[in-house]
């Protein structure tokens, strides 16, 4: 009897992981190739449509901004917003190497819906955009803090 339960609150999980509908406006992927193959920008914000139907692309940062900038941009904005972030640097051997980060900033003051739709819909975005080396999410000033020590 204890199976059965133990089988039923199993699929219960599976379900919750159902990724939302939301789509990806084709520029989001042309920004994110020019990030990935030819490092135009430091950083992409995206954020959903008016009509919460589609992400698109909010601003890009050149290629010379930095995570501080995108910081303090950050915390002045009361609504989630996905950034891909291409972190560039040199190996402890000299070499030059890279990595590109999404990172979910959705902060407590928003409110409940909006967090749930960008929270959703994280997986989907890391699948869409191939070589997404790290996820991480970020609720306030100091969570964006702990991100840039992986950096």
């Amino acid at each position: 009897r204890s199976g059965r339960v133990l089988r039923k609150a199993s699929k219960a999980r599976k379900g919750n992981k159902k990724m939302s509908n939301i789509g990806v406006l084709d520029d989001c992927v042309e920004r994110f190739e020019e990030l990935k193959f030819r490092h135009q920008h430091r950083y992409i914000v995206l954020k959903l449509t008016d009509d919460k139907m589609n992400f698109e692309v909010e601003r890009t940062a050149p290629h010379e901004a930095s995570w501080e900038t995108l910081t303090e941009e950050l915390a002045a904005l009361n609504e989630p917003r996905f950034i891909i972030f291409d972190d560039e640097y040199t190996t402890t051997d000299g070499r030059d190497a890279g990595k590109i980060y999404l990172v979910l900033w959705s902060p407590d003051t928003c409110g409940i819906r909006l967090k749930m739709i960008y929270a959703s819909s994280k997986e989907g975005l890391k699948r869409k955009f191939e070589g997404i080396h790290i996820v991480a999410q970020a609720n306030d000033v100091s969570g964006l803090g702990n991100v840039l020590k992986h950096i």
